[in-house]
Parts: structure tokens; sequence; C-alpha cells
């Protein structure tokens, strides 16, 4: 997903809501799924190439660190925690 335009709060709240939404619906399933999350805020000097690669890292960031959560980039931005340093 991109959000162009959208503050760093506004994007996160906004994957967060699907996130939850995700896990309550696949909690009335037989077959629990939930998702995980790379946010990443492209800074004036990346490329998208640079942003899709960091976003793809804080994804499998949050699937080693327990699955079902955000990992974002820069986290004092997001006041996401990031447990390990990409």
């Amino acid at each position: 997903m991109l959000f162009r335009g959208a503050s760093s709060d506004n994007a996160l709240a906004t994957v967060e809501k699907i996130r939850k939404r995700l896990e309550a619906e696949a909690k009335r399933s037989k077959e629990y799924t939930t998702a995980s999350f790379g946010l990443v805020k492209m800074g004036p000097h990346q490329n998208r190439k640079e942003v899709f690669k960091l976003a793809d890292k804080c994804l499998y960031m949050a699937k080693r660190t327990g699955k079902n959560k955000i990992v974002a980039l820069p986290d004092e931005l997001f006041n996401a925690r990031v447990e390990d340093k990409i």
C-alpha cells in the first residue's frame, strides 16, 4: 500500500486498523490467519526501489519477531518499536 500525502500517524493508524480487522475476522474462522506489515516513510533522497527494499526488511522483521504486528521505520516518526536494527 502506498499512502501519498498521508502523515506518518495516519498511515500507521490505517495499517493498524487493517491489521486488527484481519485479526478479528481470522478468529471467526477455522483457518486462523493474521497479517504482518512493514511500514516505511520515504525520504526526499530515496527512490522507490530503496523504499520497497526497506519495507520488505521491516515485514520480515515483523514475522521474525512475533508476527501479527507492524514494524515501521523510522521508528521515531511512527512511534513503533523496532526490536532489531536492519
